[in-house]
């Protein structure tokens, strides 16, 4: 019990004291001639008593979630590995070699999402430390893990909680005690740029502007170019989108659109219906045909989205809000190559 109090204040507290105290003899040596062994006063009955001060590891704040990462268990249960890699630095002088195989029950704003156990030992060394660990991914809450997946997509920070259980949180009984209850809290910082890459459209600009001056609308043929940042499989199964342009929604897309994307590569949705919309506007008429213009010039435009995507991953659904900035690669049929060029997850073509 004294030890494991003793590891709570350890890890939580900035400071920890203790209290020394012993009988001890003190030896109190002389000169030391040459080829002669050292000859001194012993003193027996010395009593020592003193309190001793320590740095402790401050709750363990400096972390850094260096990776997030989900990939496919191969069977017919279509479950999820979860992947994570923490940085810890122990500001403490103190330093476990072996504290066993540790375990962590995850959340994300109080959901359960997975227990993890970390692979191989878990060292806890003075200065920077590296925790690698997996398990299986169970959510109990899709809704809450959409948001998670949302922040992770868009580069939003979010913060992790990883919290040893009560009981047998290392395979070590007396470190077990130590760990537990021990929380990390692990910020996560996920793709800044987004995962919409590109979007190609198949229209005749004559014809588009032609229509868009007479009926306000034009539906066309498009195709998007989609990022998985993970190494599962995730299937898209709807888009519900709005296209930006200088900040202003020129067209929109609702509706079913199959692709599977394997992990960390990128695939074109099939062709699913675009409307260009000026909505009575000429604001949104005059964008529209800037940004038809700009594709015609320079072979492509930058524009953004919001929306949300609907897909499975492994034998979960989720359905993330979404939005990205004017980074994705706008261009045409006729001119393809700066959308098949562009690296994911997003950026200029080369």
């Amino acid at each position: 019990e004294g030890f494991h109090l003793l590891g709570n204040d350890l890890v939580h507290d900035n400071e920890i004291k203790w209290h020394i105290s012993a009988w001890s003899t003190v030896f109190l040596p002389f000169s030391r001639l040459p080829g002669h062994e050292e000859e001194g006063l012993s003193i027996p009955n010395v009593y020592m008593s003193k309190d001793m001060a320590m740095r402790g590891c401050s709750d363990l704040k400096a972390i850094h979630l260096h990776l997030f990462d989900l990939e496919d268990v191969p069977g017919p249960g279509k479950e999820v590995r979860l992947r994570i890699n923490v940085g810890i630095v122990n500001p403490s002088v103190v330093s476990v070699k072996d504290l066993g195989h540790v375990q962590f029950n995850v959340y994300y704003k109080g959901t359960f999402v997975t227990r993890l156990e970390t692979n191989g030992i878990f060292r806890l060394m003075e200065g920077s430390n590296l925790l690698v660990a997996n398990g299986l991914f169970r959510p109990e809450n899709e809704v809450v893990m959409s948001g998670l997946i949302a922040n992770f997509i868009t580069g939003q920070e979010c913060v992790l909680d990883a919290i040893a259980p009560a009981t047998h949180a290392s395979d070590v009984p007396l470190f077990s005690s130590f760990l537990a209850g021990l929380t990390i809290k692990a910020k996560l910082r996920g793709i800044p740029t987004g995962v919409m890459v590109s979007g190609l459209m198949d229209f005749d600009p004559l014809t588009t502007i032609r229509d868009l001056l007479e009926h306000g609308r034009v539906d066309v043929d498009t195709q998007m170019r989609l990022y998985n940042p993970f190494n599962a499989m995730i299937t898209v199964t709807s888009v519900d989108l709005a296209i930006l342009y200088e900040g202003t929604e020129i067209s929109f897309s609702k509706q079913p659109a199959v692709v599977k994307i394997p992990g960390n590569s990128s695939q074109y949705t099939p062709k699913i219906i675009m409307t260009l919309d000026s909505k009575g506007d000429a604001k949104n008429l005059e964008a529209i045909i800037k940004a038809v213009e700009e594709t015609l010039l320079h072979g492509h435009c930058l524009v953004g989205l919001r929306g949300s995507f609907s897909f499975s991953l492994g034998k979960y659904n989720f359905t993330p809000p979404y939005q990205q900035p004017e980074n994705i690669i706008g261009c045409t049929f006729l001119d393809r190559k700066p959308c098949d060029d562009a690296h994911p997850p997003s950026g200029p073509p080369h």
